[in-house]
């Protein structure tokens, strides 16, 4: 119904403690399962709870239950951008976007992968020291 409807759904945070009863139906599969429905689904943190530089992390959770590391590099770019109207301008590598690029040293969804530069609009936000 959600895929049919086009109704986004942005989950998470994934990985978080089962103890309270609230929390007694979240499943770390639920992102690939609704992806694999054709939900346009997205991935959070809860920052500051668990700060937003654990993303990547999230990501990579969903590749242990079965995306690729493309689809679920997806989850943190274009899908999150989809549902909130500003694909035009950032959530993938396009002509005319908003060149927010960051360079890694593998797939940027792989845990070990090191953050090399960032790019802000085009321009070199951070570099790596080597």
């Amino acid at each position: 119904m959600l895929a049919a409807k086009r109704i986004p759904v942005i989950y998470g945070p994934p990985l978080i403690p089962r103890r309270a009863a609230y929390f007694k139906y979240i499943s770390d599969e639920a992102p690939v399962i609704m992806y694999r429905k054709g939900v346009n689904v997205s991935i959070m943190t809860d920052h500051p709870v668990i700060p937003q530089k654990h993303l990547r992390v999230l990501a990579a959770v969903t590749v242990k239950n079965g995306l690729s590391l493309d689809e679920a590099l997806k989850l943190i770019t274009i899908n999150p951008a989809r549902a909130l109207g500003i694909a035009d301008r950032v959530g993938s590598i396009e002509p005319g976007k908003d060149a927010d690029i960051i360079v890694a040293s593998d797939h940027p969804i792989k845990p070990r992968s090191r953050i090399d530069m960032v790019f802000v609009r085009g321009k070199l936000a951070y570099k790596a020291d080597a």
